[in-house]
Parts: structure tokens; C-alpha cells; sequence
């Protein structure tokens, strides 16, 4: 993967996660200027460093790659639901067993509209990753405090 993809997949991450980078800092306990080299692309995190930094976010180290994966998308002008993105495996029910695939034209009404509330909240995400990047985030939502790590003063 191209360093340019992982410093934008960082700072993505990092952003929709609602932190700053001295939040990501402090989480990860890696140094804020190399968050930043990072972010900038000026550096390469090795996997182990990468690893602390996604981990301390909430995620696995697969979000890297399907954030770079979206934002091709996004630049390329593909389709949302072109087979290269990655797919949610399928809900299950009670038994275990995979629910199937949607099948009349109820299950496919209640698809779309799955659909359609997912990519609404996909923009209203990525609309607020957009602002906080060129510094104009909007009021951050009120659980956005909860998922940012304590700041307690020593």
C-alpha cells in the first residue's frame, strides 16, 4: 500500500473517530510529532507502530486498507457498491445461520431502504471528516466526547 494511502487512512480514521492528534497521541503513546510525520506522509509507520495507532482508535488493521479502498472509490468515481469495496458479512439470526438473501419485492423494499439509511449515515460521516480537514468541523456530536480518551493533567 502506497505511504499516501496510510497517512490519509490515519488522519480519516483518526478524524471520524472525533480525535486530535495529541488525543491519538496520548491513546497510542506514540510521540505527536510522529503522529503528525505520519499523517503528513513525511514518515512510514512500521506495522507494530501502525498497529498501536489503529488498535488505540477502536479499530482493526483491515480499517486501513478499506478506508483506502473508499477513498479511491470516492476519487475515481465509482460506484459506492462496486464489488472491490468490502461487504459487511451477513446479519444472523437467532440459530446462527446466515439470513438469506433478500428475495420478493418486500425484502428488497427493506434492502434499499437499509441501503439508503447506511449511505446516509456514510455522508453525514464523511461530510464531517471533510470539514474538520480543511478546519471548519461543524458541532460535534454529543457521544464525540465519550469515544476521546481522558485528559487528565498530571
Amino acid at each position: 500500500m502506497p505511504a499516501g494511502g496510510v497517512s490519509l487512512a490515519l488522519t480519516v480514521l483518526r478524524v471520524v473517530r472525533g480525535w486530535n492528534q495529541d488525543d491519538l497521541a496520548k491513546a497510542s503513546g506514540i510521540r505527536n510529532s510522529a503522529v503528525s510525520d505520519y499523517e503528513r506522509g513525511r514518515k512510514v509507520p512500521e506495522l507494530k507502530t501502525l498497529e498501536r495507532l489503529v488498535s488505540a482508535m477502536g479499530y482493526p488493521l483491515s480499517a486501513i486498507d478499506q478506508v483506502r479502498v473508499f477513498v479511491e472509490a470516492l476519487r475515481s468515481g465509482r460506484a459506492l457498491f462496486d464489488s472491490a469495496l468490502p461487504r459487511r458479512a451477513a446479519p444472523e439470526i437467532s440459530g446462527g445461520d446466515p439470513m438469506p438473501a433478500p428475495a420478493g419485492p418486500a425484502a428488497l423494499e427493506f434492502e434499499v431502504e437499509q441501503v439508503s439509511a447506511e449511505m446516509g449515515r456514510a455522508v453525514a460521516r464523511l461530510t464531517r471528516v471533510m470539514f474538520a480537514l480543511v478546519g471548519r468541523a461543524p458541532a460535534a456530536e454529543p457521544d464525540a466526547a465519550a469515544n476521546r480518551p481522558s485528559r487528565a493533567r498530571a
